[in-house]
């Protein structure tokens, strides 16, 4: 493109008041709507004058003489009759506004604008010229403008969509992130280019390449890996897509329904979450009620699922109902959530969900009903059968009973939370001190295994730390826990009662990192030999410098970790 000087410096300031002065009010909003039509062509401009032709009822020749003092106009229409200021020097003086605005802002505008301006001022020849080029070296420009082209000339352009997706979504083995995230960045700009004209596109066209385009895709990913998930962003526009054809198709409210619950149906929900929420600007209050409706009814005529049908059988319905459950949760509709949970439960697992529902419906005996008849397909051994037969008892007031299924609990994850869920059953049944006794007792025996072992050795040491036995809780981890951040948890809530106690924990801790032989074990071994130094020093005064030489020592052979331990001491 050619520059463009500013010739425009030495022009009179051309605003509003000047020209309803010059023309009058009724021929300067005239003039203001033919210069907003694009009436004005033609133009040739020096310093101090502008001349163009206009198209009014016929051909108009106007011209402008301007100064920086001054602005003069004249036009062969019969109301200027080449003297006055008519309508059509209005338009032309609009034009030269508009052109000294954009000489300013090229002057003094941010880049954005400045790029604006000078567009502005170029010759549409010019633009057409630049436009070429830059199509012929970006193809995504060049499809959005033939699109275009082909929509100002009225032609439904189906089959150009068409072609545009199936050259962008040709299967083919692809594994490597750089090459799918390639292949489907190709996808989006596509689609993209689509969704600049989707409001020109007849809407049953629209609709038309959007599934067409998630067949194609669903199609080419037999052969891709796209582990890295690079196909959501295209999913994410063909969605927008969709709800906009929709939106913009003359149906009924029933019909929009049933596409979107077939779409539903026949598509990974995993590639389209959200269904009908996502649609309801598209499908509207009626049309949202409508696709509820006819997913109940599809369900109703479904036949009954038969005791211990398998995940192949169930999928059907529940495909189709959590569309349903999904609704009834946000509201908190625990009788048809209930309901849509029969359909498909015929399984010990599915009957205790079932009973969980039940309890948040505060129905303690129906909960009970499905617990017995779970507890019959596997006699009730599982943590959560345990824990909502607790929760029944307790909604009962059955605190003895509710003592002895959290007991159950507690042993199946004998952490100390789940303790501390206990001890308040127990208080409300009257037996704390019993049950804290039965614990500890139990904790402390010996078993088979060393991570439970551990496991039992750290709930009885924090149990023991609540009741201030120190010794006792230091003697309950040692032998038994070998995790460095157990043991260094535990260093810290010995550290003020017990110092000597805690040091021998953090010795335990790091050397148990100081085991790992890499450079990050020995950093986290440095970082609590740091931590570890307030109980050393609370021992006495050299302890912890006798504690490190001694490490020193004993690893004198790690050079890693004496340089770790060297850049932090």
């Amino acid at each position: 493109m050619g520059g463009t000087r500013s010739r425009y410096s030495g022009l009179i300031e051309i605003t509003e008041a000047l020209l309803v002065k010059l023309a009058g009010p009724g021929a300067y909003e005239r003039g203001l709507n033919y210069f907003a039509e694009g009436r004005v062509t033609a133009i040739e401009s020096t310093e101090r004058r502008t001349s163009a032709l206009v198209h009014g009822t016929e051909l108009y020749t106007v011209q402008l003489a301007h100064s920086d003092r001054q602005l003069d106009g004249a036009c062969d229409c019969p109301a200027s009759e080449g003297i006055d200021f008519c309508k059509h020097c209005v338009a032309l003086a609009l034009v030269l506004q508009a052109r000294q605005i954009n000489g300013s802002l090229l002057e003094h505008g941010n880049d954005d604008e400045k790029l604006e301006a000078y567009l502005t001022l170029q010759t549409p020849a010019a633009l057409v010229a630049e436009l070429m080029s830059a199509s012929r070296k970006l193809p995504e420009l060049r499809e959005r403008m033939l699109l275009q082209a082909e929509l100002v000339t009225d032609f439904a352009p189906a089959k150009r969509l068409k072609k545009a997706i199936t050259k962008v979504t040709r299967p083919r083995p692809l594994w490597e992130y750089s090459q799918v995230a390639a292949y489907f960045a190709r996808i989006e700009a596509t689609l993209d280019n689509i969704g600049a004209v989707a409001s020109q596109i007849a809407p049953n066209v629209l609709l038309r390449t959007v599934l067409y385009a998630i067949t194609r895709i669903e199609k080419a990913l037999e052969q891709i890996d796209d582990s890295g998930g690079y196909r959501y962003g295209a999913y994410e526009r063909l969605q927008q897509l969709h709800v906009e054809a929709l939106r913009r198709l003359d149906w009924s409210a029933d019909r929009k329904a049933e596409h979107l619950l077939n779409f539903a149906l026949d598509s990974d929900s995993d590639q389209f979450p959200d269904v009908p929420q996502s649609f309801a600007e598209a499908l509207g209050d009626e049309g949202l009620e409508a696709f509820y409706s006819q997913v109940q009814a599809r369900l109703n005529a479904m036949p009954k699922l038969r005791s211990g049908a398998s995940f192949n059988a169930k999928y059907p319905y529940l495909h189709l109902s959590v569309y349903l459950k999904e609704r009834a949760a946000l509201a908190e509709d625990w009788d048809a959530l209930i309901e849509l949970e029969k359909v498909t439960a015929t399984n010990e697992r599915e009957y205790r969900h079932i009973a969980d529902l039940c309890l948040r419906k505060l129905d303690a005996e129906a909960a009970a009903a499905w617990l017995a008849k779970a507890d019959a397909i596997d006699g009730g051994n599982e943590i959560r059968a345990a824990w909502l037969w607790s929760q029944v008892h307790i909604a009962r007031e059955d605190w003895q009973a509710a003592v002895e299924a959290q007991q159950q609990v507690f042993w199946h994850e004998p952490e100390y939370e789940s303790f501390g869920e206990l001890l308040g059953v127990a208080d409300r049944a009257g037996c704390v001190d019993s049950v804290r006794a039965a614990v500890k007792a139990k904790l402390g025996e010996p078993v088979k295994r060393p991570w439970q072992a551990a496991r039992h050795a750290f709930t009885l040491a924090m149990i023991l730390r609540d009741e201030q036995d120190w010794e006792g809780s230091f003697q309950a981890l040692v032998g038994r826990v070998s995790d460095p951040e157990r043991l260094r948890e535990a260093a810290r809530w010995l550290s003020d009662p017990a110092p000597q106690r805690a040091s021998e924990l953090y010795a335990l801790a790091i050397e148990a990192l100081i085991a790992k032989k890499n450079k990050r074990g020995y950093r986290d071994a440095v970082k609590v030999i740091v931590e570890a130094k307030p109980s050393y020093d609370a021992v006495g005064r050299d302890e912890f410098a006798s504690f490190v030489a001694r490490l020193r020592d004993q690893h004198k052979q790690k050079r890693n970790f004496l340089a770790a331990l060297d850049a932090s001491l």
